[in-house]
């Protein structure tokens, strides 16, 4: 996800580690504030899926930071996967009615 444009602003953040981890020691935050996330892990800890509550803002960057032990406490190291990585979200479609000559943001 790291650099992505054109991210769907109810997009949720699926993030794959290659060891289990402590799930209590996750700690994450995202620049601009987005609001809270629901937190939900895979039964053998390695992977995280991050769910935002409220729909994240159209067009704007999104800075995402993490750190988290595995189960032999170690916290994450600097490695081939960005952290922090960023990512921006899409632009509103535009839909116009052309009886009416109306243009919605949807």
């Amino acid at each position: 996800m790291n650099g992505e444009t054109e991210v769907p602003i109810s997009q949720s953040v699926s993030i794959t580690f290659n060891e289990r981890l402590i799930t209590n020691t996750l700690v994450y935050t995202m620049t601009p504030k987005p609001g809270a996330w629901r937190v939900v892990w895979n039964p053998d800890h390695s992977k995280v899926l991050l769910r935002p509550w409220k729909n994240l803002l159209y067009e704007l960057s999104y800075k995402v930071v993490l750190n988290v032990q595995n189960v032999n406490v170690l916290l994450l190291f600097p490695g081939p996967v960005p952290n922090p990585w960023s990512f921006i979200t899409s632009r509103p479609s535009i839909v116009q009615d052309y009886l009416t000559c109306n243009t919605y943001l949807i």
